[in-house]
């Protein structure tokens, strides 16, 4: 019998042992459970938090990208407004020498021979186009950068064609026989005369210059010799082109020192001061031509 007492000792130790074996299995798992869910849950909420960062410092490149784009919007307006400032001058500049140069060639106008310019901005500009649209901002500046490179490209057209005029006005100047070919007096002037020969009314086509022999003649301007030779009536004689219909003619020399074809500067020396052809005395007989025509030398000597 007590034998029997101590095997049911040992069984029911046995049972109690299990049953409380099975309740810390099942408390195991809700344990792990509870472990899994926020193991899950810590790595749900360290990604959130790591890209959180990362869009934080997304944001943060994207607005200090932001900022270097506005400084170098602020650049490019500051330098757009000096190039437009610059072109306004270089306006106002041509206009001046338009100005003078009409005025010197007794043409004066209130015209405008460059392009329109100027400042597309005042204080303001940056910060309110900023705060609008950026795009629009954008396309504006695109037009109004097209608008004054047009305005440039018609101004550097403008001062070519200023420069072609001074240079053509140069020409002419340097094509004007201003200089007198020769120091002496004028012993018979232009116009309608009484013929030292005849006695009767005639026209005299130039001027004559009384003053001795070999003295040497110099080109009043720069020019062609067109004609070297000697007539019945000029004698020696040398006519010099002098463009721009402009013709001056030298008769009665003593010499040539020049040969047609050849190239003159003003004050050139052409010849000297002769006695030949139809004369009656040593001096220069001196015509200008224009467009064939002659006319009194006296208006262009200086």
């Amino acid at each position: 019998m007590s034998q029997n007492f101590y095997t049911l000792l040992i069984t029911s130790k046995k049972k109690r042992s299990a049953k409380k074996v099975t309740m810390s299995s099942s408390q195991l798992y809700v344990v792990c459970g509870v472990l899994m869910v926020m193991v899950l849950w810590g790595a749900y909420f360290v990604h959130k938090y790591v890209h959180l960062k990362n869009v934080n410092t997304e944001l943060a490149g994207a607005l200090e990208q932001t900022k270097e784009q506005t400084r170098e919007l602020e650049k490019l307006v500051m330098r757009f407004n000096e190039f437009a400032v610059r072109v306004e001058e270089l306006r106002e500049f041509g206009i001046k020498i338009k100005d003078v140069a009409l005025s010197l060639d007794g043409k004066r106008k209130k015209t405008q021979m460059l392009g329109m310019g100027g400042p597309i901005s005042d204080d303001n500009f940056l910060q309110t186009r900023l705060d609008g649209d950026r795009r629009l901002f954008i396309h504006n500046m695109n037009k109004n950068m097209e608008k004054l490179m047009s305005d440039a490209a018609s101004q550097e057209e403008s001062f070519k064609n200023l420069l072609d005029y001074f240079k053509e006005q140069k020409s002419i100047l340097a094509a004007k026989p201003s200089l007198w070919p020769v120091k002496g007096w004028i012993s018979s002037g232009f116009g309608y005369r009484k013929s030292p020969f005849t006695g009767r009314r005639e026209f005299h086509r130039g001027i004559d210059i009384a003053t001795r022999a070999g003295k040497e003649i110099h080109a009043p301007s720069d020019g062609i010799v067109a004609e070297v030779s000697r007539r019945a009536d000029e004698g020696l004689m040398i006519r010099i082109n002098h463009g721009y219909g402009i013709v001056t003619a030298y008769a009665h020399l003593l010499k040539t020192k020049v040969k047609e074809g050849d190239v003159l500067q003003r004050g050139d020396v052409i010849g000297t001061v002769g006695n030949s052809g139809r004369s009656t005395g040593p001096h220069l007989h001196y015509g200008i031509f224009v467009n064939d025509v002659p006319v009194n030398p006296r208006k262009y000597l200086q």
